[in-house]
């Protein structure tokens, strides 16, 4: 009983002593709003590919765990593959690859092609990593798999979190406010976000509110108890303000140099017992009795503005603030009425030497800083460019209309891939009446395929490097490759066309700034509507698009083994092309690439009678 009693007071004393340790009963990140991360992410369907990341919440230096299930629900074996695009800021444990995986050092990509049983069996693999470095500005990340799946590929992508734990501070503005004086608290942080904050105002008050702004009704000493949290950890911190009974005038404008003409709010800051009286004086000749007043000045210049608070027991106390009213800037702007589609601009602002900074909208999401921009259309039609001149008394907007010219029926061909013994098409496409209407291509059926060629029929193959100078982008190797495919099936090369290259280049970008991948747009956008967006006139023969390859070789190599995207690639009524390459190694999959292809129209088959 004796030793009972001991080992209970031990228990006791180390709770205790955890207790003081956590903060005296700070609530740990669990307890307070903060925003779940789930570290989960599926791809549904009869085979079903499931990403658990352990534990969704981390910091630098600890373990994280990836696990992947494959669930098969269908009547027969499946042999999924999963390409997985290792994260940034993650470090592989290469020493315990599980089987059936292979790591691609070049790609940074893992492959698993696990052989999963039919009804309901699964198939789970588990990657190891070590977390690095923490953005602390940025600590929200995703893990992306990818998974083809027959003739389709699918993706998802799981959130996980990695950051550092919150530390806080408290600020009262004012130190030693008045009764009923607004008291502005303001929260300090350090660490990773988000942040919740949830305040105890130290009068049965608790607000979930960030730097709130309270109003104490009686004198005394009030402690304020500030709780942090983010998803990773939780904190507390204390301070103690006096509430003084005594009267106190204050005020802010809502703009410290407003312009002539513009409103003014005042914020009425005062303290003290009430009731209270108010006698506002401009310093133009108005004055205002109401607590919280507006007013507009004009004329510029130079102006006192003082208020005086009173009580019934005929005390009184004033404040003055000097304001300066002046005039917002003079602009102009000079730019062409007309363009072409493609071609760059140049955009001219002119000011008064109180210009402190311009900003444009060019009218088709182009934005920019700076007194000359230069600029290129890639979508047709009439824009509204306005410019937006400041300065520290307020800011003037001008604009002006300009058209973009789009009926130029270019085609234009890389002088850089003219090598010796290459021929290049050089007919302009003939117009079609209208679009082919299916869009989700990579598709057997999205392009007219003749009937002789059997593209299921091909070996897969393997492309040489490209005999290509070291200044070739990868966007025109990509073109290269794709003629070097075809001249390996005995078709004719595609010509390139500027029109259907700038609906690629925008796709790629979309997929890359968006974080998705697919043949629809952020916009909802199909291939054959872009195609028609930036002037492409021809005949629509498919889009094929690919994500997570470095190299245009590999990229042309995985479409032409590939029997739906075989079909577009080596059509042979295909006569054109398009091609666009973006790298962001902010996005999900890094390398995105798109290409664009045109047929000839489908021949008009007559009776022979």
């Amino acid at each position: 009983m004796r030793r009972f009693r001991q080992i209970t007071l031990v228990m006791v004393i180390l709770s205790l002593l955890a207790f003081l340790a956590s903060g005296g009963g700070v609530a740990r990140a669990a307890e307070l709003p903060v925003p779940e991360v789930t570290g989960y992410a599926q791809i549904p369907g009869e085979v079903q590919l499931e990403l658990f990341l352990s534990p969704p919440v981390t910091s630098p230096g600890e373990q994280l765990t990836a696990t992947f299930v494959v669930t098969n629900r269908g009547q027969e074996p499946a042999v999924p593959l999963i390409d997985i695009p290792l994260p940034a800021f993650l470090d592989l444990n290469v020493g315990i690859m599980p089987a059936s995986t292979s790591f691609d050092l070049t790609t940074n990509h893992i492959t698993w092609q696990p052989l999963v049983k039919p009804d309901a069996s699964q198939q789970t693999m588990s990657l190891q990593f070590r977390v690095g470095a923490a953005e602390v500005n940025a600590p929200e990340r995703s893990f992306a798999v990818n998974m083809q799946r027959g003739k389709e590929t699918l993706s998802a992508t799981a959130t996980y979190w990695v950051g550092l734990p919150p530390t806080a501070s408290i600020i009262v503005n004012p130190l030693q406010p008045a009764v009923g004086q607004p008291v502005q608290l303001l929260a300090k942080i350090d660490g990773s976000g988000p942040f919740v904050q949830v305040w105890q105002t130290g009068d049965q008050r608790e607000l979930e509110a960030n730097d709130p702004l309270v109003v104490y009704p009686v004198a005394g000493e009030y402690q304020i108890t500030l709780h942090v949290a983010n998803p990773l950890a939780a904190t507390r911190v204390t301070t103690v303000i006096q509430v003084v009974d005594t009267l106190t005038a204050a005020f802010t404008p809502d703009d410290s140099t407003p312009a002539v003409g513009q409103i003014i709010r005042f914020a009425n800051l005062s303290g003290g017992t009430p009731p209270l009286h108010f006698l506002w004086d401009f310093g133009d000749g108005q004055t205002s009795g109401e607590r919280q007043p507006a007013h507009q000045y004009a004329d510029a210049g130079n102006y006192n503005i003082s208020l005086t608070v009173q009580n019934d027991s005929g005390g009184h106390a004033s404040f003055v603030w000097p304001l300066t009213v002046g005039i917002p800037p003079q602009a102009q702007l000079y730019l062409p009425e007309t363009v072409n589609m493609g071609e760059a601009i140049t955009a001219q602002a002119a000011g008064d030497n109180t210009v402190t900074g311009y900003a444009w909208d060019m009218g088709d999401g182009g934005v920019y800083d700076g007194s000359s921009v230069n600029h290129v259309f890639w979508t047709g039609g009439d824009h509204y460019v306005v410019l937006t001149a400041r300065n520290e008394y307020g800011e003037t907007k001008v604009g002006q209309w300009i058209r973009v010219n789009t009926n130029l029926g270019r085609t234009i061909f890389l002088p850089l891939l003219a090598l010796p013994g290459a021929q290049y098409p050089g007919a302009p496409l003939a117009p079609a009446d209208a679009p082919q209407t299916n869009a989700d291509a990579p598709q057997a059926n999205v392009v007219s395929l003749s009937a002789e060629r059997s593209y299921e029929a091909f070996e897969p193959i393997q492309l040489d490097p490209a005999p290509l100078p070291e200044t070739a982008t990868p966007a025109e190797q990509l073109l290269w490759y794709i003629n070097e495919a075809r001249r390996l099936h005995s078709l004719p090369p595609l010509s390139y066309v500027y029109e259907m290259s700038v609906a690629a280049q925008r796709h790629t970008e979309d997929m890359a700034v968006n974080e998705f991948t697919g043949h629809v747009g952020s916009d909802g956008s199909r291939p054959f509507e872009r195609l028609q967006q930036y002037g492409y006139e021809g005949n629509y023969g498919g889009e094929t698009t690919a994500w997570g390859f470095d190299e245009a070789r590999r990229v042309v190599e995985f479409w032409v083994n590939s029997p739906p995207h075989r079909r577009i690639i080596l059509n042979n009524r295909a006569v054109s092309v398009g091609v666009g390459y973006t790298a962001d190694f902010g996005a999900p999959n890094v390398w995105y690439w798109v290409a664009e292809f045109g047929q000839l129209p489908d021949p008009v088959v007559k009776d022979g009678g």
